[in-house]
């Protein structure tokens, strides 16, 4: 049962015992293509024309992958891994696993999805609520994970997502998918990865199955928790109490 679980992960810290389904510890050194492709985009698109949270969390996501950050730790330590937190190993897991990435492509993929996305919301919703709606996304992911684990112990017996260990901005990059296409307000229809056509507002589903169906190592829980993280956001944001909230903050900040 879960308790049962809990119990195995922390005989296993005491032990220092490597949890389950990890993706390694560190990324091996060489690994630059990932960083030339982005370094690529990055002067394709201009730095002047990145505005600063995007710009940010960029810098971020790379600064922890090549250690350039004093906060760099082996992926086991920084995991999403739902058993470990339920353990009381570490609620900062909640918000480092999504700074943390596998390898160089990893952090590509993620990072180039997160200038096209970061952009186009942050010149929609500005400085202010985009810092405030990446961060409210990122915990919101991880806790979704985290309740989505226990969920399927409880009712379904399944102790599989217990033990997963996730890293990765991709559970975000979901969120901000739904978030993006709430606010464009398109009703169009999308080309999914030149496989299929379908509407717009379907979009994120149709990715979730595919992207788990051609990378069946991705975590599809995360992604899951990614888009129902969006999908919360975007019905608690457009409650009176929260927008008058936020123009009271963003207004302070333009004085």
């Amino acid at each position: 049962d879960i308790h049962t679980k809990i119990q195995l992960v922390r005989e296993r810290e005491v032990q220092q015992i490597p949890y389950p389904r990890m993706f390694g510890h560190r990324r091996n050194q060489g690994q630059n293509l990932g960083l030339i492709l982005l370094a690529s985009q990055v002067m394709q698109i201009g730095l002047e024309n990145i505005p600063p949270v995007t710009l940010a969390i960029l810098a971020i996501n790379v600064g922890v992958f090549y250690d350039l950050l004093d906060i760099a730790q082996p992926l086991s330590h920084v995991c999403l891994q739902p058993a470990a937190i339920l353990a009381g190993y570490g609620l900062e897991r909640l918000v480092l696993s999504a700074f943390y990435h596998a390898s160089d492509m990893h952090l590509y993929y993620n990072m180039s999805s997160w200038l096209w996305k970061g952009r186009q919301l942050e010149h929609m919703l500005g400085t202010v609520e985009m810092g405030v709606m990446v961060a409210v996304l990122t915990v919101l992911t991880s806790v979704l994970m985290v309740a989505l684990a226990v969920g399927a112990d409880l009712v379904w017996g399944y102790h599989g997502l217990l033990g997963e260990c996730a890293v990765g901005f991709s559970g975000v990059l979901f969120a901000l998918k739904v978030v993006l296409q709430r606010l464009s307000q398109d009703t169009g229809h999308v080309n999914i990865m030149g496989a299929f056509t379908v509407p717009v507002k379907y979009a994120f589903w149709a990715e979730l199955v595919l992207i788990q169906m051609l990378v069946p190592n991705a975590s599809f829980s995360g992604h899951l928790c990614g888009i129902l993280a969006g999908i919360i956001y975007c019905f608690v944001r457009t409650q009176p109490f929260v927008v008058a909230a936020v123009n009271a903050v963003s207004n302070s900040f333009n004085r």
